[in-house]
């Protein structure tokens, strides 16, 4: 009896030793390249600051490796489609708060596979920021957090496959 129980309860442990949730069965420490987004917007530089933040995101967060396009496991490619700016709040008289919302088209590419893992057109962030004041800087902390809004799904989705 109790050498059914050491055989059973091995049986059970072994079965969750190599877990993963990655839909392409990696469980972290794969390999990622992450292209410069291509821009379709007037904002200059803009695909620039969320590549750096999105490659950032997927070596903190999703423990990738971030190596050139041909030796990579998988690959990020997008495009920012659009940012446009819209009230949020309004005082008695004027706008309090604007958002500002950034929209990109985006996928994953299983090289190893040959295949697409996840792609989405419009996929869309957005940032509050206070209207008057110090414009530049409020509007730059409204671009920052609708890229953090993005860069969250976008690791997400690469860490569990599009799930």
């Amino acid at each position: 009896m109790k050498k059914s129980f050491y055989v059973l309860l091995l049986l059970i442990l072994s079965g969750c030793g190599i877990y993963s949730t990655s839909g392409t069965g990696r469980a972290g420490g794969g390999t990622i390249a992450v292209p410069l987004f291509e821009n379709s917007t007037v904002e200059f530089g803009i695909n620039e600051v969320l590549t750096d933040t999105l490659i950032v995101a997927l070596v903190k967060e999703a423990s990738l490796k971030v190596v050139d396009e041909d030796q990579a496991d998988l690959v990020v490619r997008g495009r920012v489609t659009s940012v446009r700016e819209e009230p949020f709040t309004y005082g008695q008289t004027q706008t309090d708060q604007n958002r500002i919302i950034v929209t990109l088209d985006v996928s994953c590419y299983d090289t190893k596979k040959g295949r697409t893992v996840w792609e989405e057109k419009g996929l869309s962030g957005y940032g509050i920021y206070r209207a008057g004041g110090r414009q530049e800087e409020e509007r730059n902390a409204g671009i920052h957090a609708a890229f953090a809004m993005l860069v969250k799904d976008i690791v997400d989705r690469t860490a569990v496959g599009g799930w």
